[in-house]
């Protein structure tokens, strides 16, 4: 039979990175989270200097611990998902540097010296324009990115 009762739903966006790296830091550092915190409940002995100290320490310490698991995770995931979501640049796959050396060790090639036209100092965009023609960011890790976080969606 229909009712007239209403419900009221909430619906809050997610960072789906920030999900993941918060429930991988959680299940990563629970074996430490729950060792610490049993020693410091039940632990004996003369070598047991845990039991000692208050549990607002405890939790303290442990966040700290569980914060800095979360921080290492987030910036790999962020980085998966941006592959995953194809928003990543070159630039999240090689350093400027990077891309600078192997473009100058190209030009400096004799058998490519005729092509190079441009002056001394090409801009980024050049750059990647050149590797692209050449075919040297074929390896980018960006569909090995794109794999590891669909993965990470199907466990």
């Amino acid at each position: 039979m229909p009712t007239l009762d209403v419900t009221f739903t909430w619906a809050i966006p997610v960072d789906a990175a920030q999900l993941v790296a918060h429930v991988e830091a959680y299940i990563r550092t629970l074996p430490v989270v729950n060792t610490v915190r049993a020693c410091n409940r039940f632990g004996k002995g003369p070598q047991c200097h845990i039991r000692k100290l208050p549990v607002e320490l405890v939790q303290n310490i442990l966040d700290y611990h569980v914060s800095a698991m979360r921080k290492r995770k987030r910036k790999k995931c962020v980085k998966l998902l941006r592959c995953y979501e194809d928003s990543c640049t070159i630039f999240d796959h090689y350093s400027r540097k990077y891309l600078r050396e192997m473009y100058w060790d190209l030009r400096d090639d004799d058998s490519l010296a005729s092509f190079f036209d441009e002056p001394d100092d090409p801009s980024d965009d050049e750059i990647i324009e050149y590797l692209d023609e050449c075919g040297m960011l074929e390896d980018t890790p960006h569909l090995d990115n794109k794999t590891a976080w669909e993965q990470r969606l199907e466990t």
